[in-house]
């Protein structure tokens, strides 16, 4: 089997992660009538999901060697792309409350999608056999960070576009 057809799996579930980042920033948005704005916030979820995902992994990878050296290098990434496919059923229930029910609470499904995607990262660390505090306090951390910059970043964003 060749490299990319490995990868494949792997790349879906990263799609999968930044598509539901996308959907999440653009509800930021979506009452708005300039598909300007929409699709300005939306390529910039994609854009800050892709950063903030890359750089999780990349703080996970520093402090979790053990289990780089025994999964190999892409293990951190396996989990961290898998970890964030549960930002899904977060989309889906944000994109109901808003399109629906009227509701303005994408952030909130976004925080609770990023916290959970970080707690199941910690989860599958401590049980691949890295230390309890760098399993739990580390995607602890992480999230919270990711939660934050993503509130800011994209709420920013959208009421800069508006004027």
């Amino acid at each position: 089997m060749s490299t990319t057809a490995k990868d494949a799996p792997e790349r879906s579930r990263s799609f999968v992660a930044l598509l539901c980042f996308a959907a999440l920033a653009s509800l930021v948005v979506i009452e708005t009538e300039d598909s300007t704005i929409i699709v300005t916030v939306l390529l910039g979820g994609v854009f800050l999901g892709f950063v903030m995902l890359v750089l999780f992994g990349w703080m996970l990878s520093l402090f979790n060697s053990r289990i780089k050296k025994k999964y190999g290098r892409k293990s951190i990434r396996w989990i961290v792309n898998r970890g964030f496919l549960l930002l899904l059923p977060f989309t889906v229930l944000a994109l109901i409350a808003t399109i629906e029910l009227g509701w303005e609470a994408a952030a909130a499904f976004a925080s609770a999608g990023i916290m959970t995607s970080s707690t199941a990262i910690g989860v599958e660390l401590t049980r691949l056999g890295s230390g309890k505090i760098r399993s739990t306090l580390l995607p602890a951390i992480g999230g919270i960070a990711m939660t934050s910059i993503w509130m800011l970043v994209i709420s920013g964003l959208a009421v800069a576009l508006r004027g």
